[in-house]
């Protein structure tokens, strides 16, 4: 995965897909059982990238079942696959029950530190998540970005911004599809700067289609929704973004994001 996952962050899909396809071969060959869950973690991470989250959940359940069938090699790869689709559908507390049961399969909680302090950030338990954070120094910067944004800390937002602002051009960090450029505008936006939260998601939208990321497009639209919304921009410009995001969340199910969404849309009177 990893040389893939490096050309998807610089926003060569292809070259990604091209790499990833000769696992299947290689897994077929050699019989590590390190290689043998290669192809399912591919599926899943692929699906997640395109939107089809329940497809997402289906190839990483079915990674999670070989995985414990191979004395638990590979459930660390299922978990970095399943938790993003699984944030988006609004399932964060499947996450934590998976984080339990890799700890104990493998005796370790690394890792599962830092996406147990995501996740609780997304139930709405800051508190929680903000102590969580404290005790995982292995937690990447754009995951502390993301939950001072969803505790609307704008202070710890501009720092983390700052140390961000190299890898804005970046379609994802590691394996997780997140455009960087939709954080820094969320970090821009949450401290008042319009102008450039704005040209972060104009390059937010710009790196998701390039590597066809739909999700990530979709939340962008909603950020720029909302940004234009705060600045009282015409309700023809917000509503062409809102419907947009509204329509694409409804059909990858994506309910914490369609919620906020339809909030606006109350707002905008339709």
């Amino acid at each position: 995965m990893g040389i893939g996952t490096k050309y998807l962050a610089a926003g060569d899909r292809d070259s990604a897909e091209r790499i990833w396809g000769q696992l299947e071969e290689l897994a077929a060959r050699i019989r590590d059982p390190s290689v043998i869950v290669r192809p399912l973690q591919v599926e899943a991470a692929l699906a997640s990238w395109d939107g089809r989250l329940e497809a997402a959940l289906d190839a990483g359940q079915r990674l999670v079942r070989r995985a414990n069938e191979l004395g638990g090699q590979g459930l660390n790869l299922a978990r970095n696959v399943l938790q993003r689709p699984l944030l988006r559908l609004g399932r964060a507390q499947d996450v934590l029950e998976l984080n339990e049961q890799l700890a104990a399969a493998t005796g370790s909680r690394y890792g599962g530190r830092a996406s147990q302090s995501l996740c609780l950030a997304h139930l709405g338990r800051i508190t929680e998540a903000q102590e969580a954070a404290r005790e995982a120094p292995e937690l990447s910067y754009p995951w502390r970005l993301e939950i001072a944004l969803l505790a609307h800390d704008g202070p710890a937002a501009v720092e983390l911004a700052e140390i961000l602002n190299p890898l804005a051009g970046a379609a994802a960090v590691h394996e997780d599809p997140v455009c960087v450029a939709r954080l820094l505008g969320e970090a821009a936006a949450l401290n008042g700067d319009a102008e450039t939260a704005f040209a972060f998601y104009q390059q937010s939208l710009r790196v998701a289609a390039q590597v066809r990321n739909r999700p990530e497009i979709a939340e962008t639209r909603l950020r720029l929704a909302e940004l234009l919304l705060q600045q009282a921009q015409p309700e023809t410009a917000q509503a062409e973004h809102l419907d947009f995001a509204i329509a694409e969340f409804r059909d990858m199910k994506m309910q914490p994001s369609l919620e906020r969404a339809l909030k606006h849309k109350g707002l905008l009177g339709a």
